[in-house]
């Protein structure tokens, strides 16, 4: 519960100094941690609650995306959450601020991570109302890399696939096809040959089994992009796959 973190911040202190690894979520617990301790296990100087109807997911290049499920929310919320932390313009962020559209947070960091004593990372956000497989991927990842690969459930167990893409000249569709052993969060972004991502052309939960998901050739504005080479990036859990698409007019 937030109003007992503190009351133990000492101890949590001690640990991640002896090189203990610590993970902190809930539902406005970063914001009632100690100034004192997020400066010196965080290397956090500011912290923002956002008080308004915004938040709807994290977005990081570490590790998986992280959508909240409608279902785990009131349905006054409408699909979003309120009271989310924030930490404007730290260079510890793992995490982006998603939200909805012409919010004025897209894009600030709304979780932490620092390895200078032990390994720290704290959510601004909590876990349980996000999907079921974004959060259990995400722990899927935390876990490896706090050395429980070897105790890790099978429910955790690493998600590996490849995906394939024909034809490889666009004019104008593209199909990339990949297979899902386990229920995952898929999503597929398109980048041109500056690193810029000018598509998103699924994000969303997928059963097992094979599918096909199909780029027109358009970017987010359902706009014809022009000619020449791009690159898709398909995620799934934690594991990723690029491949270059050539667009031919």
């Amino acid at each position: 519960p937030v109003h007992h973190i503190n009351s133990n911040i000492a101890k949590l202190g001690s640990y991640l100094t002896a090189g203990g690894k610590l993970l902190i979520s809930g539902w406005k617990t970063a914001g009632q941690i100690e100034d004192g301790f997020l400066r010196d296990f965080l290397e956090c100087e500011l912290t923002q609650q956002i008080m308004d109807f915004e938040f709807t997911g994290a977005e990081s290049d570490y590790y998986p995306d992280l959508n909240i499920d409608p279902d785990k929310l009131n349905i006054a919320f409408n699909g979003t959450l309120p009271f989310v932390i924030i930490f404007p313009d730290n260079e510890e962020g793992i995490y982006d601020f998603i939200g909805s559209e012409g919010n004025p947070y897209q894009g600030e960091p709304c979780a932490l991570k620092n390895d200078q004593f032990g390994t720290c990372m704290l959510l601004g956000f909590p876990l349980y109302y996000m999907y079921n497989a974004d959060a259990e991927d995400f722990m899927n990842q935390i876990l490896e890399e706090f050395g429980f690969s070897d105790h890790t459930p099978a429910l955790y167990s690493k998600l590996e696939f490849k995906s394939s893409i024909y034809p490889t000249i666009c004019n104008p569709v593209s199909h990339i096809s990949f297979d899902l052993p386990v229920e995952s969060r898929v999503k597929l972004d398109i980048y041109n040959l500056k690193g810029e991502k000018i598509k998103t052309v699924i994000n969303e939960v997928l059963n097992p089994g094979k599918h096909i998901v199909t780029w027109n050739g358009t970017d987010n504005f359902n706009q014809a992009v022009s000619s020449g080479i791009y690159f898709y990036r398909i995620k799934a859990g934690k594991d990723s796959d690029i491949k270059k698409v050539i667009i031919l007019k």
